[in-house]
């Protein structure tokens, strides 16, 4: 399907829109929730100033606009083809799906139609949780994927995920109430610490910032994949897990200026973040409350960063999470973003984000060999040659 269906042309003298000469095409079909594919909307969506961001746990990103001359294909009811929540936007390059997205915000102005589209992990954020569970000594991925199913499990709510049911971690979160009567406390006084995990339509209202929290403490992270399945009649949608992180440490990549980054890097000295004494706060109130510190003597003003995570039951993992904390505050120098250039081995797919990669730069201020995470990976279709990786320090 195409626009010449709805009587709708390329004007005289425009014969390609954002990325068709460098081989990006991008389609659109109706989603509804009932987990069976709606139909196509349009096999060749006329996109320009396409920007796309792939991201570490968190929905990828797709940004857009539609020239006012096409005059958008309408229904017979005059609504837009293409609507919120009702839309998936797929983005393809070379016969591989880079993205899928869901239409989730747009605006109409006299430059185009600029659409907003996210991963399907945006689905979930603002959306309670309906039904009473408790958990106890779960896994913490156990708790995410009953999280989906459950979504999923509502009406028109199934947008064809599919978890990643492999992975686990070794960390438990929820414990068994007390028996009432015993010696030690009874079910009623039961300390937050010695409670299950309970999931509830009172207390949870944001299920993506729930998940976003178990990803954090525990941690894991996660990352949204699709691709054409064995025939390319449909896209499949996967939800990826990996504990403690996703990616490997590439020793066949490197970023080097000079040779494949050619815009200085951004040198960054975080002196606001930077803390060598840290004390994090867990579970329980007042002189009960779980308390670690971690701290380091290295010649600066003692600088303090206070952590609260009434998530946190048990002292080790206070401790544990103070360390982490303590070594993260301890690195001023960072560099948030380089444009690559996409050649050799870091052509668009070589790197995902999880990755490792190791930055290596000679500037006037500094001389930098870091290595970081790729948390990001930004795409512009009309200037493929160049990606940006959104880095965060790989000791952080």
């Amino acid at each position: 399907m195409s626009l010449s269906q709805f009587g709708l042309y390329l004007p005289v003298g425009e014969q390609r829109w954002s990325g068709e000469s460098r081989g990006w095409s991008y389609s659109a079909r109706r989603i509804t929730g009932t987990g069976v594919p709606g139909p196509w909307l349009d096999r060749e969506l006329p996109l320009q100033d396409v920007q796309l961001t792939d991201v570490l746990s968190g929905p990828p990103l797709l940004s857009c606009t539609i020239d006012p001359v096409y005059q958008w294909a309408f229904d017979s009811q005059g609504d837009p083809l293409l609507q919120e929540w009702t839309t998936e936007i797929y983005a393809e390059a070379d016969g591989v799906i880079r993205g899928a997205f869901l239409l989730d915000d747009s605006q109409m102005t006299d430059s185009g139609w600029q659409l907003e589209a996210s991963g399907f992990t945006r689905y979930i954020k603002d959306r309670p949780y309906n039904g009473r569970k408790a958990f106890v000594e779960t896994d913490p991925l156990t708790i995410v994927r009953h999280i989906w199913d459950t979504v999923q499990a509502e009406d028109f709510s199934n947008i064809g995920l599919q978890l990643d049911r492999t992975t686990f971690t070794p960390m438990r979160i929820g414990k068994a109430l007390p028996v009432e009567g015993s010696d030690t406390n009874t079910a009623a006084s039961a300390s937050q610490d010695e409670k299950p995990f309970e999931l509830n339509p009172d207390e949870i209202r944001d299920l993506g910032k729930l998940v976003d929290e178990l990803a954090e403490a525990t941690p894991f992270d996660y990352r949204e994949r699709a691709q054409w399945n064995a025939d390319e009649t449909e896209v499949e949608r996967f939800l990826d897990f990996g504990y403690p992180t996703l990616g490997a440490r590439r020793d066949d990549v490197r970023l080097v200026y000079g040779e494949n980054v050619f815009t200085a890097p951004t040198i960054e000295r975080n002196g606001a973040d930077f803390a060598n004494y840290v004390r994090v706060f867990g579970a329980g109130e007042g002189s009960e409350a779980i308390m670690q510190d971690a701290m380091t003597i290295d010649g600066r003003l003692r600088r303090y960063a206070t952590i609260d995570d009434d998530t946190i039951a048990d002292p080790n993992r206070a401790r544990i999470r103070a360390r982490r904390e303590l070594i993260r505050r301890q690195n001023l120098v960072h560099v948030r973003s380089v444009k690559v250039t996409n050649t050799g081995n870091l052509q668009l797919g070589a790197v995902r984000p999880g990755d490792e990669v190791r930055l290596q730069a000679e500037t006037p201020w500094l001389d930098l060999d870091l290595w970081n995470r790729v948390v990001s990976i930004g795409t512009n279709p009309d200037d493929p040659e160049i990606l940006t990786f959104g880095l965060v320090r790989s000791d952080s």
